[in-house]
């Protein structure tokens, strides 16, 4: 039965691909897959790889695949792991051979997943810095999370960790694709799914770090700052629950300042929450606001894809939400079943607001339905109008029967148009944010 499932992305690494697969490869574990994704490398790293699969067949996978980045390839992986566990290694670092070894006495405790040390080295193998950690045993998620963001350690990189792969695949975790840093923003989140985790004294993975790491630089501000954000959001969720306010939080904004904490909420109606924003502000020591939003907005925040199959318009160029209603719908001959008009949020589409002026335009140069006009077969009752094509459809008499025929506007003659009906109430219902 294979233990371990090690999923390693490969782009250009030609120089250091062999030592990262010698590493894997001389595991003192012999009972894991090894699942090597080629990401459209340009170099040499395919001919590497492949000589592996070549020494192992048993044991090593490769696929190659277009570029699409390190999150990508990730995933790709990701859905040939057949492994009790899961673990990630970058093509350009190596790690130690007894790591699968001495960490699964501890996942077979049950763990979800557990954290583990890791080293920072450089090209030649010279340690820069060994990662302290404060070692736990079966904390939740979010226990973990608040005592690692507390010691200022938080490992925010998918090789920090060892997975269960039931708990990975049943929350159907995914790397976003075509960030940098992508592991930071799924990694953190993962922790506060699970149920147990542990930190284990145990050493075994080797971070390169070369000119060219994404992580190098001035990131750590940055991390420590999104981990704020998630402190927060955790700690706001808990406090929500304590006051047993109806709300549900949606977002957190932390001005680089430090001068004011927004969080952003969705509430079915209004919220006395005078009580909790003194505690924040005593806790936090610094400004709370509080921002109810609407249902549009949170869906705005969120994306997707509409009904059409493209990206949501209030995601790509609508800039503000206007007011929508009921009536645009049945003068675009639309059908009023409510989740046949309605968007990702519940209400209205907006696109009825936006189209709605073309509809009022050509609507002017339309006689309505039931109007009586002159065709070139004969005088007729309009008995469809067709707005978007600046057509209608005639019932003309002839003889003892009627019949149909389809006519532009250009070439009829509207010899009396019928009175609209006043709107009714249900028409002038409109929805707002």
């Amino acid at each position: 039965m294979i233990k371990v499932s090690v999923i390693v992305p490969i782009y250009n690494v030609e120089k250091q691909l062999a030592k990262c697969l010698d590493s894997l490869l001389n595991q003192t574990l012999k009972d894991i897959q090894i699942i090597l994704v080629n990401d459209g490398s340009e170099d040499s790293s395919a001919e590497i790889a492949k000589k592996y699969v070549v020494k192992d067949p048993d044991r090593v996978l490769y696929f190659e695949k277009a570029n699409g980045g390190l999150s990508d390839a990730r995933n790709y992986g990701l859905k040939y792991a057949t492994g009790e566990y899961i673990s990630f290694v970058d093509s350009d670092d190596y790690i130690t051979e007894n790591l699968y070894t001495d960490l699964l006495p501890y996942m077979e405790q049950k763990y979800d997943m557990i954290k583990f040390k890791i080293a920072k080295v450089d090209e030649q193998g010279n340690v820069l810095e060994k990662n302290y950690t404060p070692l736990f045993e079966e904390k939740s998620g979010e226990e973990a999370f608040d005592i690692l963001y507390k010691a200022d350690v938080m490992t925010e990189v998918a090789w920090g960790y060892l997975y269960k792969r039931d708990f990975f695949r049943r929350n159907k975790f995914e790397f976003t694709k075509g960030k940098y840093h992508e592991d930071f923003g799924l990694i953190p989140l993962i922790l506060l799914k699970a149920d147990k985790v542990a930190s284990v004294d145990v050493f075994g993975y080797n971070y390169v770090q070369t000119q060219k790491s994404i992580t190098r630089g001035n990131t750590e501000i940055t991390y420590k700052r999104a981990l704020d954000l998630l402190y927060f959001y955790d700690e706001m969720v808990k406090k929500i629950k304590e006051y047993k306010l109806d709300m549900t939080l949606t977002d957190v904004e932390y001005k680089f300042d430090n001068s004011k904490i927004l969080f952003s909420f969705t509430s079915d109606g209004r919220v006395d929450f005078r009580e909790l924003v003194k505690d924040l502000a005593a806790t936090y020591k610094t400004r709370i606001e509080l921002r109810q939003i609407g249902v549009r907005d949170e869906v705005k925040r969120i994306g997707g894809n509409g009904v059409c199959g493209r990206e949501l318009c209030c995601c790509s160029f609508l800039g503000d939400f206007e007011t929508v209603s009921i009536k645009m719908a049945k003068e675009q001959n639309l059908s009023l079943n409510p989740t046949k008009i309605s968007g990702n949020c519940g209400r209205l589409m907006c696109c009825l607001k936006y189209e709605q002026e073309v509809y009022e335009e050509k609507e002017k140069r339309l006689p309505h339905v039931g109007a009586i006009v002159k065709t070139p077969d004969g005088v007729g009752e309009v008995d469809n109008v067709e707005t978007l094509k600046e057509a209608v459809r005639v019932r003309i008499k002839d003889g003892d029967i009627f019949k149909q025929k389809r006519y532009e506007v250009k070439d009829i003659k509207v010899i009396k148009d019928v009175k609209i009906e006043e709107n009714s109430e249900e028409d002038k219902i409109e929805e707002e944010n």
